[in-house]
């Protein structure tokens, strides 16, 4: 299998031997800014893996993450500098959430997927409040319209 990460972070994929379908999850892939980390999103999951190794031929990569889509997303708001979002989860215990680019799509909008880590064993089954931020780089401040997705509902802000 063949992967192309374009200057976006998002990735191509090419299937080089009839077995390789096989081993390749559906979702979008997306290599972060720093390089360090590959982001797989597929429906309500994002999984981060940490590159240990890149060469022209050869990607390894070690699972560091998985998180869950949060329940519902309740609040944005957005300041020069940074996109922040208000949301629900249905247990206690969520931690480290946060908002994962989309790929870039037309039309001045950029889309975000508002995910966390889910608690580790048992835990109250409580609605909680949960809060995500992200930093918007100089070129994603000129964007007008920003959507954040949750695993019920999607909320956004268009700028005039």
């Amino acid at each position: 299998m063949q992967y192309i990460f374009s200057a976006d972070g998002t990735c191509k994929w090419y299937y080089l031997a009839p077995n390789d379908k096989h081993h390749f999850r559906d979702g979008t892939w997306k290599i972060d800014a720093n390089t360090e980390n590959i982001i797989h999103i597929e429906q309500d999951k994002t999984v981060s893996y940490r590159i240990v190794e890149l060469t022209k031929e050869v990607l390894r990569m070690v699972l560091t993450t998985t998180k869950t889509t949060v329940f519902e997303v309740q609040d944005l708001g957005i300041s020069q500098e940074s996109l922040t979002a208000s949301g629900t989860v249905n247990t206690a215990g969520w931690k480290d959430a946060e908002l994962i680019p989309r790929p870039p799509s037309s039309g001045g909008k950029l889309e975000f997927d508002f995910v966390a880590q889910p608690p580790d064993g048992s835990v109250a089954q409580v609605i909680t409040p949960i809060k995500a931020m992200y930093r918007l780089s100089q070129e994603e401040r000129n964007n007008n319209h920003f959507i954040v997705y949750a695993s019920h509902n999607k909320k956004g802000i268009f700028l005039e």
